[in-house]
């Protein structure tokens, strides 16, 4: 981190130094929240909103089977959380289940026909996809 804030500082519009400094900021802050995650969890292990959201940060840290393990206990605890099989949906289409992850998305509408994250994120799967963004 200081040597990226050594090369800004000589240089402020240097994009591949502020870029990595950005992503070492992020990185280290997806790992604290990661604890933070487990820590609810060992003190609340029925609480499917710390499964839901560990499993989304996992989305975005690229440890799409720790998302899944993640997710599909958030399902088990409580199966009628749409916003756990949207997001289950979503890890399907990235492991390119598109079957799968279309029965998810349909299964979090039938929760919650409102749920319009289900029908954002349905909406793409007829879409090729070159890589996946997190949620």
């Amino acid at each position: 981190m200081q040597d990226y804030n050594k090369a800004i500082m000589q240089d402020p519009e240097l994009a591949i130094a502020i870029n990595n400094r950005v992503f070492e900021c992020f990185i280290r802050e997806c790992k604290a929240a990661l604890l933070d995650y487990d820590k609810a969890i060992l003190l609340n292990p029925i609480l499917t909103d710390a499964f839901n959201n560990r499993s989304a940060l996992k989305i975005g840290m690229c440890d799409i089977n720790g998302a899944l393990t993640d997710i599909n206990m958030a399902i088990a605890l409580m199966p009628g959380n749409a916003d756990a099989w949207c997001i289950r949906g979503y890890i399907k289409e990235i492991q390119n289940d598109m079957k799968g992850a279309d029965e998810d998305y349909k299964q979090s509408l039938k929760l919650n026909p409102k749920n319009y994250l289900s029908y954002w994120i349905r909406s793409g799967l007829k879409k090729p996809k070159a890589t996946f963004m997190a949620l």
